[in-house]
Order: structure tokens, then sequence, then C-alpha cells
């Protein structure tokens, strides 16, 4: 269960939660609603335990958008969700006190740093939603180890389906962390072509194995990374023109001094390399012929 210590000099009275939310939350629509319920049930510290039943009857939404609620919330850095820290091994929630900016106080959360201005754009219904972030104007989060390959498999996952990115429940990025392992980003644009080649819904072999959802693409990404190399392999380059560093350094050493020298050949323009090729002339005979 989740243990927190109560500083009693700094604590907010529950009117002045309230009224923050009124006049700096930047959540919108049925997401402010709910950010009012939990600050209703919430102490001075901010934490309440309501259940998501009792929050959907109390706004008279469903379940489900409740939780779409809680998660953009968590997204916008509002609240803070504690899985089974409640009574009865319910979640718990963190309600944080909003200055006039919209970044959390840190009167309610020192542990919280900035948040990074948020656009969010709801379909109709509950299916999607779309998040886009900007850059946080202070000091970044820390970045925690694989991070970066975590939102790399995200945004190819995206990709695969041509949406746009939305926040996702932290487990999927779970997923991914333990796929990890078995993952390679040069695989990536096998995975792309599996996708891109032939419409979602074709029923041809073995096209028709692809999953229809990102969510369901994370949890098997592995499977269908090896399927796609199957179908694409990667492209290898051919071999490179024999010693044409040093040929081209006999006739032209001051071009050959500009290329770097960590570059192969096939990572030059096409035009530098059809250049080479004049320049250094047709490759000398092998041992072998």
């Amino acid at each position: 269960m989740y243990r927190y210590e109560k500083n009693t000099k700094t604590l907010p009275s529950l009117f002045a939660l309230k009224n923050s939310i009124w006049e700096h939350s930047r959540a919108e629509n049925t997401a402010r609603l709910v950010l009012l319920c939990l600050a209703d049930h919430a102490d001075p510290t901010g934490f309440c335990f309501p259940g998501v039943e009792r929050i959907a009857r109390r706004c008279k939404k469903s379940s489900r958008t409740v939780q779409r609620c809680l998660r953009i919330l968590v997204f916008l850095g509002e609240i803070e969700i504690y899985p089974n820290a409640g009574p009865r091994a319910v979640n718990s929630y963190r309600v944080f006190m909003l200055p006039r900016n919209g970044v959390v106080n840190n009167t309610l959360a020192s542990e919280r740093c900035d948040m990074p201005e948020v656009t969010i754009e709801t379909k109709s219904g509950d299916r999607d939603v779309t998040q886009t972030t900007s850059e946080p104007s202070n000091e970044s989060t820390p970045i925690v180890p694989y991070g970066d390959d975590v939102q790399f498999w995200l945004s190819v996952v995206f990709k695969c389906f041509n949406y746009t990115s939305y926040h996702l429940d932290s487990r999927y990025t779970g997923w991914i962390r333990k796929h990890l392992s078995h993952l390679n980003r040069e695989d990536a644009p096998s995975l792309l072509c599996f996708y891109e080649d032939e419409p979602l819904d074709s029923r041809k072999h073995p096209f028709n194995l692809r999953k229809r959802k990102p969510e369901t693409l994370i949890r098997h990404l592995p499977a269908m990374v090896h399927l796609a190399l199957e179908l694409f392999p990667p492209w290898k380059p051919p071999p490179e023109p024999p010693k044409w560093r040093e040929r081209l350094a006999k006739g032209y050493p001051d071009a050959a001094a500009r290329i770097p020298a960590k570059r192969s050949f096939w990572d030059l323009r096409d035009d530098l390399r059809e250049s080479i090729r004049e320049a250094i002339g047709p490759d000398p005979p092998t041992a072998e012929a």
C-alpha cells in the first residue's frame, strides 16, 4: 500500500483545491467533471479512493468514459493513480493543487516537474484519444533506461496504422520493455512494409495474420516483426568496390581526404558514388579470375 507523510504546515483547504481546478485546470468537458468529483472526495492532502462506478454514477457517465478521463488527467499531470492502494485494494487517487500557469504546485507534489503543454483532440465516443505534447519549458524529466527504444517502437506501431500518436496505458509500454531484448531497430522498415503492402482488412495470407489495433500489435510485436522479416528481409548493400579509398586517393587525394573515414561507399550520395566509380575506373581482377 502506498504510504505518505502528511505535511500539516502546507495543507491547503478543500475549497482552495476545488478553486484551483476551476481556474487553472487544463482538463475539459467530462475530464474536468471527473476531476471535480475526485476533489469532492479528497482529503486535505489531495488523496481519495472512490470507485470508478461511484464516479460514473455521480458524473452520469459510463465507467469506460470515466476510465478514459482518468487516463487523460494522469497525462495532464493533474492527478496520480496508485493501483490497489486504497481500502479493499481499490485504486487511490491524488489530486494536485494547480497554480495560475497550469503547472502542478510543489506544495502538494514536490516530486512533480513542470508539465508540457498538451492539446487533446477527442473523437466522437469513447474509442480514441489523440494527444500531442510540446517539450517541457523547464528542465526535462530524467531519462529512464531504454526509454528511447520504447518511444521508437511506439512511433513505429502508430505508423503501421497511420495513426497520430495517442496516450496509452502504462501496461503497454511495459510490454514493449519486455520485448526490447527481441527487437532490433533495423527491423522496423520490414514491419512497416508488412503493414503498408496490403490493406489492413486484406484476407490474403499471410497479411490476414496482422494485428488490427496498436494495442494488440504491441503485445505481439516480436512475432509480427519475425513474420515481417520473412516477407520483407532488410536490404543489404552489395559489396563495395575493392580498395576504393586507396584508388581514389592516388588520383584525387583532396577529394579522398574530404570523405569521412567512417562513411561506407553506400552511405554516399548517388551522384558522388558515380563520380568515384568514374575516377577509380574498373575494378581490378580478383585472384579467382
